[in-house]
């Protein structure tokens, strides 16, 4: 009786490891087929922006590039800088008397 149960036992898990398995590989191929579909859907998309430009440099409407002009702008340090760096900046004491005699300098 106890073999019998064991055998039975044996069978089954066979049985569930391989329906898990088949399970696994269906999802390995949907994921594949899904996962062509994807990119067959981008080329289509890309290649109808490509048509569209060359239609527009054909026609000879003139396209703008937002990414073609960069302005450079002064950054103020304040931005850059940390809350905590902020809190705690103490200038030195021969940076402030020399900022001082200068401001005195150019009162004259």
């Amino acid at each position: 009786m106890k073999k019998v149960f064991i055998a039975a036992i044996t069978v089954l898990a066979t049985s569930l490891s391989t329906m898990a398995a088949t399970d696994f590989n269906r999802l390995i191929v949907e994921n594949s087929k899904a996962q062509n579909e994807l990119h067959n859907q981008i080329k289509s998309s890309v290649e109808d922006v490509r048509v569209a430009v060359q239609e527009r440099v054909q026609d000879g409407s003139k396209t703008f590039s937002i990414a073609a002009e960069a302005v450079q702008v002064k950054t103020d340090k304040k931005f850059l800088t940390f809350a905590k760096e902020k809190k705690y900046y103490q200038p030195s004491e021969s940076k402030a008397q020399k900022r001082l005699a200068e401001e005195f300098q150019n009162l004259e």
